[in-house]
């Protein structure tokens, strides 16, 4: 299984925001300006999940990127 617990858990929920907004991968792909494949691979972890790359796949699924940090106990 590719990628770490953290990332298929976002790769999940990105996937699930896409669907609850009735979009089709190949809606987000061109609001991405990429190819089909690419947004199947954010969606599966079989890309690198880097930030800018969340930030471009919630501008086309109209969400947005809320961080929150909590000191370890």
């Amino acid at each position: 299984m590719k990628g770490t617990a953290t990332g298929r858990a976002l790769s999940a929920h990105l996937k699930s925001l896409r669907t609850q907004r009735g979009l089709a991968v190949s809606e987000v792909a061109q609001r991405m300006d990429v190819d089909r494949s690419y947004v199947s691979q954010i969606e599966n972890y079989g890309r690198d999940l880097r930030l800018e790359t969340v930030r471009r796949y919630c501008d086309a699924i109209g969400a947005y990127i809320y961080i929150g940090l909590k000191e370890a106990s």
